[in-house]
């Protein structure tokens, strides 16, 4: 049944009955009695109720109802039109669309429930035709029963009348509960209020439920709760919408009218209660309404005393109450008690929702051609999902040219809409003086910026961000997504719109300078007083800026002052008012900043490419001073003295390429907690001591001639981060053990070996060492002077060494060094074996507590020297282990085999690789894989099951057969057995494998068993969740295994390319679910049988031996498929968008006709529109090229729709490809209604052209592909149509709207005996639910591009000299050579490991 939003209610009321004499008496004084009073009521006539069917019109108009009224007489039962009428109405009662009152008309409801007597009697008979336990009858029994415990009304012995005008009062009533007007286009409701009703619960009658709607002024809240408060209010004993409670409610006084009319219009009063004040109010409510169960609906609260006082608890309402709260402000929700799993968020509209929101409004018909897409594009970003904008924008735009268009593009984004302006402004005016200054910094200047950085700035102007970003956040005015702050454009626009209204002709009387026109002028003299408080300026492009040298003089408010990308030319000093709070200068300009004397308040300076000198100057004036940031200040030659900066937090100083010297003041200071010298070529001279005892991060990166890292006389207990890079350090003293609290050590890039001394293992809290690119000498734990030391880095978690020119690691020896180790890698390493490192072999049982217990994760790549993997028994809970590119890696250690806990096991690229366990017992290994390993020739046992390993990944290895206890990998779900050196023998039990989903077997012979081969009797089904087999160039000469239905019996996507075959098994036309079949350049191959009923995709190019196609393209054929398509839901969530054949040389089938200049054009009503079932099109190639694209650009009335390309593969002269589209494949569903007139013009484009992008997969885009049809050399096209009534037909010809020889009737002109028996159901040609059944959506393996480099046979595969596996994935299988592929020799390929079985 369709949505209660969307079904349009035709009827009040449905009434339903049995019986002549009912009909002239009782029946038609009650629908007399309803009609004077205006009721709209639907009432069958006689001729309706012939046969035994109920009608389509009569279902149709129960649907359309608001009530039904059910008279249940004597004789009801006996008519099973009545009883399905029945049914049907309890149905609709159940899905929330229809209200049911019985009449018991001289029947008891214990007569109709159980059932007795007449209804007994009745029923007795049907159940002898029916049948006692059938569908049917258990649906009007239900019915029946349900019905019949419904309140109603009884008549036996009393006054007819009296009881017609007691229904009609009733009725009126309950129609006096009207439905709100939501909109005039409302989009993207329905998701919403589907999402909605499930936080109601509305299945609850015990439970009060309260769900709060927020949401920024014209996001929808008002819109949303109005469709949710239209789909819900009938199932209630009252409603009541309070529309704006906030206007409404100015002051207490006010709230005493909106108690008024929630006690009217809930409790169905003749007039209007009146209330002397809110408390009594109050008490009102909770009387009246506390045993009703009532839908009430508070639309815009902003105050908690609203909520009290019209809705202060759950105790005012009845069991099964909803109470419904639309606001700004989410805390507002919170503080009455809505949890967070019933509020709701009103976000923006979607891409799709707001262009048809936006259509809606702003176009006419045919307009939309006119408009290029790029200005519609404009609007939609400048509403960003925006209902109110959308609407407002696009009445303002309807009808009018680009150029207007374009205008009032310019016009709103500087000067915001006024109707949406005043709508966004309401949530500002309820901020207090903080959050109203937070949001207006935020709009003007930090807009996309990070929040920490935002709330730094602020807070050094004396502005409260922590609590300001939390009631912005509650009234929907930013967000902070990943620590950046968000705001709507429009937002955006009001806050910069409330600066600019503080002076619109003169800058300097506004708050705050963001323009660069403004900013200039503002500094271009220093004439007059100014109130600027903050100016941020950041042109796009680097601009010039003048600025007097007084110009800030008389700034004396200003406390913000952001300058970036600019130049400002001036020579001299510009005096700085001692107010500034931040200001940070990154632009370029000989100018000078310099202070007044007496004390600053500046907090933060961040300069670059500037002259501070005179900043320097005046430090001892700076006692507020917290951050400092230098970069490309080329003067500074040594850092200032922060002694007198007693709150300095953070230095940093970045490419001052003639700095030397590090000020002794930052040894000593107290407060400084970050340190950063970075790219600081000349620093050689740094304090010998560190005694900051705040600091917390100390970096000193790319400073090549800072040869001495400070002695740490006492503990600095602070810091927690050291990071030196590329430095010419050689070791670290002694001393560093003081770094106590130390988490992190980075060590990167030093041009000198990096000596750390033993002692280093008194830093009992570092938990992550990285060593990049840098010789480091790391002690030994026993070379500790210290004979306490016992238990080296306890809380060492991750151990990175990466290219650090380790030959050995004995600091691993002693296993108490990194207790809490759970991450190491040695890449890049020469280390030749661990097995002593990480375990020993002397190793006692007493000392495994010692063990590496926290280790789950090692990597070894690049480490050349390798020779064996380490022993892991001491690493027990050990989960992936990685050796990539380990080029003399001859053994895996034994200790792999029983590993419990490990997980992942990856051997990429170990060309030596030969030794490995002979069986495999880790019974938690996940994925396994073995990658470019050509001497490994033994794949190992599996004595045992395996319940965890799901991916198998073996890319050209010399393994001849897989053992036959794979069978053990009992929930294998993926198996890749690619470029195998040898011919691979695959034992029958891998029939066993029942979880296997994907199996691949690409580029090397293999011999596949069949199902009767496996010895296990009792095997009914093999591979039973197969569906995708990918068997491609495996010198397969027979397919065998693929006779029997039993094996692959879900199988979906079926590749054979490039094998050796002659046919394929006439079974496979039985396989329902194959949807995709890849046959190309099977050169042997002789003929294609039966095709399955479903299959999406053929792909049979290169088949150069194949005798006949004719049956594939035979109009019959096509027919058959095209009728599979049944409904547009099923069709638009199809992976396949179209049946697509490919295949080798022939003719244009001569059913087709023929197309001229590529360009088909026809008109359609909707009446012919929807007699279409589907479009066939026809591509010949021509003999030029290797690859082409065929692209269908579908038309409606000018306007292009979408567009779909396919690519026509292969390079066989004269090839056809065939595409079958469904009409919603090409125009979706069709917009009828909104067309003027009652035809509408279809046009479709076919073009074809070589793909100048083969990477990039099919590209619709013109610029990237060669147009002109160079790919074909001729086109031809078919309509398949169901049969056209007489009256159609005559209207086609009449009116000329398309040449009949388009169309193709079904159910005439087939010989196919299969096809004509799906014509005669005319309108119903085929049995849709078994087809909606059978008909499944494929899925697309998402795989990367895959390359490798090794010696090997080239695959037909190849492009561009490497393998491109990518499109074996894909619906259209890559690109071919002709010929047999391996008769071309050795080439060499590139593959990226890392993308491969993963």
């Amino acid at each position: 049944m369709a949505s209660s939003l969307n079904l349009k209610k035709n009827y009040d009321v449905f009434l339903s009955f049995r019986g002549i004499d009912l009909r002239k008496n009782f029946i038609g004084h009650l629908y007399t009695a309803l009609d004077q009073k205006g009721v709209y009521t639907f009432i069958d006539s006689e001729e309706l109720m012939k046969g035994d069917q109920i009608s389509a019109a009569l279902m149709k108009a129960i649907e359309e109802s608001r009530i039904a009224i059910i008279v249940f007489s004597e004789d009801y039962a006996s008519s099973s039109w009545c009883l399905e009428e029945a049914a049907k109405i309890m149905e609709c009662k159940e899905q929330g669309d229809l209200k049911v009152f019985p009449v018991f008309y001289k029947v008891e409801p214990r007569e109709v429930r159980t059932p007795r007597e007449s209804y007994n009697k009745a029923m007795v008979q049907h159940e002898f035709k029916f049948g006692k336990d059938s569908e049917k009858m258990k649906r009007w029994k239900k019915a029946l029963f349900d019905a019949s415990g419904l309140s109603g009304w009884p008549l036996n012995e009393g006054n007819e009348s009296e009881l017609i005008q007691e229904i009609v009062k009733k009725i009126l009533t309950y129609l006096a509960q009207t439905s709100l007007h939501v909109a005039k286009h409302p989009v993207g409701i329905d998701s919403r209020v589907a999402k909605l009703k499930s936080m109601l619960n509305l299945k609850s009658h015990e439970d009060v439920v309260m769900v709060g709607l927020w949401g920024h002024g014209g996001i929808g809240k008002t819109t949303l709760s109005k469709a949710l408060y239209n789909a819900i209010l009938r199932q209630f004993d009252g409603s009541c919408f309070l529309a704006n409670v906030r206007e409404a409610s100015k002051n207490s006084k006010d709230l005493v009218p909106l108690q008024e009319k929630l006690l009217f219009e809930i409790s169905s009063l003749q007039q209007k209660l009146e209330v002397s004040n809110v408390d009594r109010g109050i008490i009102l409510i909770q009387r009246r309404l506390c045993h009703k169960k009532v839908l009430l609906v508070l639309d815009d609260v902003d105050d908690l005393r609203q909520l009290e006082a019209l809705a202060g608890g759950r105790n005012w309402f009845g069991n099964g109450s909803r109470i419904i709260v639309t606001t700004r402000d989410k805390h507002l929700l919170t503080y009455y008690g809505i949890d967070q799993d019933h509020m709701y968020e009103v976000t923006p509209l979607s891409y799709h929702e707001a262009r048809e929101l936006l259509s809606n409004h702003a176009f006419l018909t045919l307009q939309e051609l006119e408009i290029r897409k790029n200005l519609v594009d404009n609007v939609l970003n400048h509403a960003g999902g925006l209902p109110l904008a959308l609407e407002v924008l696009g009445s303002c735009l309807r009808g009018k040219r680009e150029d207007v268009w374009e205008s009032t593009l310019n016009k709103v984004s500087t000067i915001p809409n006024k109707t949406i302006n005043e709508v966004l402004k309401i949530s500002y005016d309820g901020l207090e003086e903080n959050e109203q200054e937070v949001f207006l910094d935020v709009a003007c200047f930090f807009k996309w910026e990070d929040s920490k950085y935002i709330k730094k700035v602020l807070e050094s102007c004396n502005v409260q961000t922590t609590v300001g970003f939390d009631i912005l956040i509650d009234r929907s005015l930013i967000s902070i997504v990943d620590g950046i702050l968000h705001m709507h454009d429009l937002i955006q626009l009001m806050g910069m719109d409330i600066v600019r209204q503080e002076c619109r002709d003169d800058p300097r009387s506004r708050s705050r300078l963001w323009r660069y026109d403004d900013v200039a002028d503002a500094l271009s003299s220093d004439v007059g007083d100014c109130v600027v408080k903050a100016i941020v300026l950041e042109p796009p492009e680097l601009k010039e800026l003048s600025i007097h040298p007084n110009a800030f003089s008389k700034m004396r408010k200003l406390r913000l002052l952001i300058l970036r990308n600019v130049h400002i030319p001036f020579h001299g000093s510009i005096c700085l008012p001692n107010e500034l709070r931040w200001m940070e200068f990154a632009g370029s300009g000989p100018w000078i900043p310099d202070f007044p004397s007496s004390q600053k308040k500046l907090v933060s300076i961040d300069m670059r490419k500037c002259n501070i000198t005179e900043v320097v100057k005046h430090f001892k004036d700076f006692q507020q001073l917290r951050y400092i940031k230098l970069c490309d200040c080329e003067l500074l030659i040594s850092t200032p003295n922060i002694s007198c900066t007693p709150n300095l937090e953070e230095l940093k100083l970045r490419n001052c390429k003639n700095l030397v010297e590090a000020h002794e003041s930052i040894a000593y200071h107290d407060k400084l907690q970050v340190l950063h010298f970075k790219w600081c070529p000349e620093l050689c001279v740094f304090p010998n001591v560190l005694k900051s005892k705040n600091l917390r991060d100390l970096k000193l990166s790319n400073c090549p001639k800072l040869e001495r890292f400070p002695d740490i006389i006492d503990e600095l207990r602070g810091l927690k981060k050291l990071s030196i890079r590329h430095t010419s350090l050689k070791e670290l003293p002694t001393s560093i053990k003081n770094l106590v609290s130390l988490e992190k050590i980075h060590l990167d890039m030093g041009t000198n070996p990096i000596s750390r001394p033993s002692n280093n293992y008194k830093l009992q809290k570092l938990q992550w060492f990285k060593s990049f690119f840098c010789q480091i000498v790391f002690p030994n734990l026993w070379n500790s002077a210290d004979p306490c030391m016992k238990i080296g880095l306890p809380n060492s978690n991750v151990s990175d060494l990466l290219n650090s020119n380790l030959s050995q690691v004995e600091f691993l020896e002693d296993l108490s060094c990194f207790p809490l180790l759970k991450i190491l890698i040695l890449s890049g390493n020469n280390i030749t074996s661990l097995s002593t490192s990480i375990k020993r072999d002397c190793l006692s049982t007493s000392s495994i507590s010692k063990d590496f217990k926290q280790l789950t994760y090692v990597k070894l790549s690049d480490c050349e020297s390798l020779v064996i993997t380490p022993n892991l028994s001491c690493a027990p809970n050990l989960k992936e282990l990685k050796l990539w590119n380990c080029k003399n890696l001859v053994e895996a250690h034994e200790s792999i085999a029983n590993h419990d806990k490990l997980q992942v096991l990856h051997f990429k690229w170990c060309p030596e690789l030969r030794v490995f366990p002979n069986v495999l017992k880790s019974k938690n290994l996940r994925n396994l894989n073995f990658s470019v390993c050509p001497k490994f020739e033994r794949f190992p046992d599996i004595p045992h099951e395996l319940g965890c390993l799901k991916k198998l990944s073996i890319l050209h290895t010399a393994i001849k057969e897989l053992p036959t206890s794979i069978e053990n990998l009992v929930s294998l779900e993926t198996m890749q057995l690619d470029i195998c050196k040898n011919s691979v023998s695959i034992p029958s039990n891998i029939y066993k494998l029942q979880k296997l989903q994907f199996f691949k077997s690409a580029f090397g012979p293999i011999v596949f068993p069949n199902l009767t081969d496996s010895a296990n009797p009792c095997m009914k089904v093999g591979l039973s969740n197969v569906t995708f087999l990918d068997l491609l160039n495996c010198n397969l000469s027979e397919v065998e295994f693929l006779e029997d239905l039993s094996c692959f019996p879900l199988l979906k996507n079926l590749l054979l390319s490039g094998n050796n075959i002659t046919s394929l098994p006439i079974s496979i036309s039985k396989r329902d679910r194959l949807i995709e079949l890849s046959i190309s350049y099977c050169h042997q191959l002789q003929e294609i049988p039966k095709l399955p009923p479903f299959l999406k995709f053929l792909l049979a190019n290169g088949c150069e031996s194949l005798q006949t196609n004719g049956h594939l393209t035979s109009i019959d054929q096509w027919v058959h498929r095209g009728l599979t398509v049944v409904d547009t839901a099923s069709i638009a969530k199809r992976l396949f968008p179209c049946t697509t054949f490919v295949l080798p040389k022939g003719e244009m089938p001569k059913w087709l006709q023929p197309v001229e200049d590529g360009f088909v054009s026809f008109m359609a009503s909707k009446d012919l529109y929807d007699k279409f079932l589907g479009l066939i099109f026809c591509g010949v190639r021509n003999n030029e090229g290797d690859h082409c694209i065929l692209c269908f650009r579908p038309y409606f009335n000018g306007k292009v729709y979408r567009g779909y390309g396919t690519r026509f593969l292969g390079s066989d002269p004269s090839g056809i490809l065939i595409n079958y589209f469904a009409p919603f494949d090409l125009w979706g569903a069709f917009p009828f209604d909104q067309i003027d007139g009652s035809y509408a013009q279809f046009n479709l484009k076919l073009e074809s052209g070589f793909d100048l992008n083969l990477d990039s997969g099919v590209n619709l885009k013109e610029d990237s592909w060669v147009q002109g049809g160079e790919g074909v050399k001729k086109w031809g096209f078919r309509i398949i149509c169901k049969q056209l009534e007489d009256d159609l037909k005559v209207t086609l010809r009449d009116n000329k709207l398309i040449d009949p020889a388009f169309l193709y009737e079904v159910g005439h002109d087939s010989t196919d005996p299969e096809v004509e028996s799906l014509h005669v159901h005319g309108d119903n040609p085929i049995e849709m639910d078994q087809l909606k059944n059978l008909q499944e959506s494929s899925h697309m393996l998402e795989n990367r591009l895959i390359e490798f480099d090794l010696d090997c046979p080239p695959s037909s595969y190849e492009l561009r000299g490497s393998i491109d596996m990518r499109y074996r994935e894909f619906n259209y299988p890559g690109c071919f050579l002709p010929g047999d592929p391996r008769s071309l020799g050795n080439k060499k390929y590139k593959l990226r490991l890392e993308d491969y079985g993963w």
